[in-house]
């Protein structure tokens, strides 16, 4: 139990420790967090410490809290003058979020970083010694990884209930209009304003979640993730961004294990995550684009187990949140800390530093107008005519693009990750510091 939670008093009358949560970053992303503390999160379970964002003033809840008399500060460094955390949450830029995390537990603070972690594998040992040396614990923000039902599925997995995976797919379109491009002086850039390296593509950012989940559903026990040892990709773009909005990914596993990942913002269709993960003796399958459905797993005797939806409480209390404020008194073991984001994060830094991005044939290319925009605007999206029938020929059959045969598909290329140990950024322009 960490000595800065304050005690109160419940309603059975017994003691109970409030953990103190500082929020490090309230617009953007942060406003989901602000809108959860102070709307949804069971205000006995916690104290809002405080907030931290120099420009606080601009976020959608900065009246109510001010209103609510919590403590505002432009620093970390200002915040721990006068305060103390039990669990920092940082919902900021990435370039920030190696110092803020050092910072916070080097205050006493565990930390609940938002995805990614990082962007280079090289800065990881880094933060891995402070973990070590300050006994702070620190996760990170991949929400699938907290989800009950997907942590009971990973038990079974781990106690061989559906036997050895054979094949785990990931299909998922989300389409993106100008809108989201522009929404702020980073997305799809190699480099933010500043000069650091955020890497912003559809496989780091937007549909990460389910990249990282096949890498996690795998690992070893629950709070790591396996490692593939090589994969074969090819990048695609449309818009006028810095890297790529379209991936198409296969790879396999020291187990012998196999994967597909399929992703793109270029298609209309907006189709949420489409799971098919194949062991030995059953199939697991999940279709979120099916209201309140769960996760299926179909024997091959015929029996069926089902599962909740890992995104059950992603509306009203994310799982994460809940776990990392309810472990500031039960210490239990992180599912997604540095450990099990390494396999992601090293899979994306190589996607950069060896596939080349390629351009859609312009003959397939079209706007499409965007569906939030006012009536009568001319505010739209770039996509590529079938893509999206493209992409499901290629999960039913378990193939790439050129695989396939597709004429648009450019040769996909083969990466050995035992041999990838360095980011070297040459590709994007990046030289490491020192």
């Amino acid at each position: 139990m960490l000595a800065n939670a304050a005690a109160t008093i419940t309603t059975k009358g017994m003691m109970a420790m409030r953990p103190k949560v500082a929020l490090v970053g309230a617009s953007g992303y942060g406003n989901h967090y602000a809108d959860m503390l102070l709307h949804r999160v069971d205000p006995e379970s916690y104290i809002l410490e405080g907030v931290i964002d120099p420009y606080a003033v601009k976020a959608p809840l900065y009246t109510e809290i001010l209103a609510r008399g919590i403590p505002i500060y432009d620093t970390l460094e200002q915040f721990y003058e006068k305060h103390t955390a039990d669990l920092v949450l940082l919902v900021t830029p990435i370039r920030f979020h190696k110092s803020q995390a050092i910072t916070a537990m080097e205050h006493g603070s565990n930390v609940l970083c938002e995805k990614p972690l990082m962007t280079n594998i090289d800065e990881v040992e880094e933060l891995r010694q402070v973990v070590a040396r300050t006994g702070r614990q620190m996760a990170v923000g991949f929400q699938w990884s907290f989800s009950p039902s997907l942590l009971q599925i990973k038990r079974d997995i781990l106690n061989g209930v559906f036997g050895k995976p054979v094949l785990f797919q990931n299909l998922t379109v989300f389409p993106r209009y100008d809108r989201y491009f522009n929404r702020n002086n980073w997305a799809g850039k190699v480099f933010d304003p500043s000069g650091a390296l955020v890497l912003d593509s559809v496989a780091t950012n937007a549909t990460a979640h389910y990249l990282h989940n096949i890498f996690f559903m795998l690992g070893d026990s629950i709070s790591t993730s396996a490692m593939p040892t090589s994969v074969k990709a090819s990048l695609y773009r449309v818009n006028p961004i810095e890297t790529f909005d379209s991936c198409f990914m296969s790879g396999v596993f020291g187990s012998g294990c196999r994967f597909q990942y399929l992703t793109t913002h270029c298609a209309v269709e907006n189709i949420q995550p489409v799971l098919r993960y194949a062991f030995e003796n059953a199939v697991l399958t999940y279709d979120s684009n099916i209201p309140n459905s769960g996760i299926t797993v179909t024997f091959k005797d015929g029996r069926v187990m089902q599962y909740d939806s890992p995104s059950r409480n992603t509306l009203s209390y994310d799982e994460k949140l809940k776990f990392m404020i309810d472990n500031v008194t039960e210490n239990k073991p992180i599912p997604c800390g540095i450990d099990a984001v390494m396999p992601h994060m090293k899979v994306c830094d190589a996607l950069f530093d060896t596939v080349e991005i390629n351009a859609f044939p312009a003959e397939l290319v079209y706007r499409a107008p965007d569906p939030m925009a006012p009536l009568g605007s001319q505010a739209g999206g770039n996509f590529v005519k079938g893509l999206y029938q493209d992409m499901m020929r290629c999960m039913q059959e378990n193939l790439l693009p050129d695989e396939l045969g597709l004429p648009w598909a450019k040769p996909s290329t083969v990466i050995q990750l035992g041999e990838y140990q360095h980011f070297s950024g040459a590709k994007v322009g990046y030289h490491a510091k020192g």
